[in-house]
């Protein structure tokens, strides 16, 4: 298995800015996972930044929700994959059920909870 590097820290500081400068010093291969939904003009600004302080040879997907249906695909044509953002990625399966947290059954909550176990779980695999 390859080496993991978890990059950490509050919204907006740094760490795709980060990731990156990690990859680029590698200097090989690199997939970029973005898993950002463009839902406002503020969004869209930052995803155009994004894309625009990226090397042009990297590839990037942009993947929204069920990054475990191709993330073993995109490792094996690369050396180095950045997904970004593992925070983004959790809010988009949670806004995907629809609901109100602060007052949905604990059942409801239990199948929310095992399906995020279930897309999530490529994080955790070997």
């Amino acid at each position: 298995m390859g080496k993991i590097t978890l990059v950490t820290g509050g919204a907006r500081s740094g760490k795709s800015s980060y990731a990156e400068y990690l990859c680029k010093i590698q200097n090989n291969n690199v997939a970029y996972i973005a898993t950002a939904i463009p839902f406002d003009e503020g969004m869209t600004d930052r995803i155009k930044k994004h894309k625009e302080s990226r090397p042009k040879e990297w590839t990037t997907y942009e993947i929204y929700e069920d990054v475990y249906k191709s993330i073993k695909d995109i490792s094996k044509n690369n050396q180095t994959v950045i997904l970004d953002c593992i925070g983004l990625l959790v809010n988009n399966l949670m806004f995907k059920f629809n609901v109100n947290y602060e007052t949905c059954t604990i059942d409801k909550i239990d199948e929310i909870e095992s399906t995020y176990k279930i897309k999530l779980s490529f994080l955790l695999e070997k």
